[in-house]
């Protein structure tokens, strides 16, 4: 897209969600934070650390704050994500703040780097069709930083999370963040809806009028048939407002009409009080897809009046519009093994499997953070028979089907980092050597009957094993060239399509070793493992996973 080209374009255009419409229980109907499903963490046999709170793309705020919040959103690519404050000036009316910053290590913003936190204000008299962007950066808040840290041991000790307020503590984040001269403030905040409330398809997200309409927004979110709009706009004197409306009963392609309100707070430093509503305009909805399409995707109209001294209108009529940031339903699953806690619920192989296999969370040989999955073999296992699999095993499972989000769908990007020592042989008298880095499964059953692997032989070129079906292993293109470098970290790209003309392709450090069709399988991932499975003659070898990510995208 063209507005991906540059960042500042990126932080004018991308419109996060209001967390405010769901800071007042009597204004929309959601699950209060603390009731947000989470799992029980149960002891595995892998090293037990302390736990990472995953990141919920969407809404949070801090219950000693209600009205302010954050809504951060996923950009699609490089872990960026949009987050956007809504608050109010020291009058207490509304404005809003936005952010683009990087995900590393459980953080967003790690270094509190300055210029994360940014107002705009919009140039009416500049066309975005002839002459770019109407916003204008507010150059005179000085000092603006945004950094938000979803590491639980960080929540865990942080004075704004233990506080007397009721709090989510287990799904909170510490948002830390500066304005201006003032000292940097930090709020403990947590999300505010629910996963089971979010209905499927879920096309809540960041929308937009597209590049020749652009420096304004809205955000949509859904709790259940709940439709929640908060529209972002500006002023006569071109400073950020926004308006909220919501009304029940939304369905995929169908008109929906509602009134939008002008909201009144208070100061951010300001002791809070109750907040008010007045009607402020109107607006109505079609929303059919977030394929990020604007020809397709939805339609709106919006007749809105800023009610402040500063007054303006702000209208459109029958304008398209697209989702901006990457859809909620695209599914991820991230872990760089610092916690035994990230595979609470699945399936791991026992310890001393056939006496012969090990594995644990280790520090000694690690890609990022502390600490890698290790897995290690001291000896050889007799031959597989037909009643007995003697394979080698060492490694937790990922039961997606097990997870609140459930099984993801194909086509998906698999990435992994490994470190292998392990000789693998030719045997003349029986079964190679082989070693596999990767198994994929549509079957949500123990049976695993249908698998996709990336192996390794005594060759030593990574390739797709079990392609059009089980046991097959043919191949659109296979390297003979480029071979697997052992005892140093390489990168493992897998891209899995399991529709009906679905294929795989793995790059190894950014070059393609493997590319097959896929068949006789369904359209979606329910279960993988990585980590130590191989043959069971090989006697010794080791191999450390990190930094595994399995993502929901919408085509290679």
């Amino acid at each position: 897209m063209k507005l991906f080209g540059n960042k500042n374009i990126v932080l004018l255009l991308l419109i996060g969600i209001s967390v405010y419409a769901f800071s007042q229980s009597t204004k929309i109907k959601t699950n209060n934070a603390r009731d947000l499903k989470t799992k029980n963490v149960a002891q595995s046999p892998l090293s037990n650390t302390s736990n990472s709170s995953k990141l919920q793309p969407g809404l949070w705020f801090d219950p000693s704050k209600n009205g302010h919040g954050f809504v951060i959103e996923p950009i699609g690519f490089d872990d960026l994500y949009f987050t956007i404050f809504f608050t109010y000036k020291e009058d207490g009316t509304p404005e809003w703040y936005t952010s683009l910053s990087v995900l590393e290590d459980g953080v967003l913003n790690i270094d509190l780097e300055n210029n994360t936190l940014q107002r705009f204000n919009y140039d009416s008299s500049i066309d975005p069709q002839a002459a770019g962007a109407p916003n204008v950066l507010d150059e005179s808040i000085g000092t603006n930083i945004l950094s938000i840290d979803f590491n639980s041991t960080t929540v865990a000790t942080a004075d704004a999370c233990n506080d007397t307020t009721n709090r989510a503590t287990d799904l909170a984040a510490l948002a830390t963040w500066q304005l201006g001269d003032k000292a940097a403030s930090s709020w403990c905040i947590e999300p505010i809806i629910a996963l089971e409330n979010y209905p499927s398809p879920y096309l809540g997200g960041s929308w937009w009028t597209g590049i020749d309409d652009d420096g304004w927004g809205m955000s949509i979110a859904f709790a259940n048939d709940e439709l929640i709009a908060i529209v972002y706009y500006y002023d006569q004197s071109g400073k950020p407002r926004w308006v909220i409306g919501q009304a029940p009963g939304f369905k995929v392609g169908e008109k929906i009409n509602f009134s939008l309100s002008e909201v009144g707070g208070y100061a951010r430093d300001a002791e809070p009080i109750t907040t008010t509503y007045t009607e402020a305009g109107t607006m109505s909805l079609i929303i059919n897809n977030n394929s990020q399409n604007l020809l397709v995707d939805g339609v709106l109209d919006i007749n809105v009046n800023y009610l402040g001294a500063e007054g303006g209108n702000w209208a459109r009529t029958d304008v398209a519009i697209t989702n901006l940031t990457a859809a909620h339903d695209l599914k991820k699953f991230i872990t760089s093994f610092e916690s035994a806690v990230d595979f609470s619920g699945f399936y791991i192989t026992p310890q001393a499997h056939k006496n012969t296999t090990f594995h644990e969370l280790s520090d000694s040989i690690v890609h990022s953070g502390t600490f890698s999955h290790k897995a290690w073999i001291t000896g050889a296992n007799p031959p597989s028979n037909a009643t007995t699999d003697n394979n080698h095993r060492g490694y937790p499972t990922v039961q997606l089907q097990n997870t609140e989000v459930g099984v993801f769908q194909a086509p998906l990007y698999v990435t992994l980092w490994v470190w292998l020592d392990m000789e693998l042989r030719e045997n003349p008298s029986g079964e190679n050597d082989w070693f596999s880095f990767a198994t994929f499964t549509d079957d949500e059953t123990d049976n695993w009957s249908r698998t996709v692997l990336v192996n390794l032989g005594p060759e030593g070129f990574v390739h797709l094993m079990h392609t059009t079906d089980q046991g097959v292993k043919e191949h659109i293109f296979q390297t003979d060239e480029i071979l697997f470098p052992q005892r140093q970290w390489v990168e493992l790209k897998m891209y899995l399509d399991f529709s009906e003309e679905g294929y795989a392709k793995v790059w190894q450090n950014g070059q393609l070793v493997s590319h097959a069709l896929i068949g006789n399988i369904k359209n979606q991932l329910a279960q993988a493992h990585f980590g130590l499975y191989s043959a069971p003659q090989i006697e010794a070898g080791v191999v450390y996973n990190d930094d595994l990510k399995i993502e929901m995208v919408r085509a290679e």
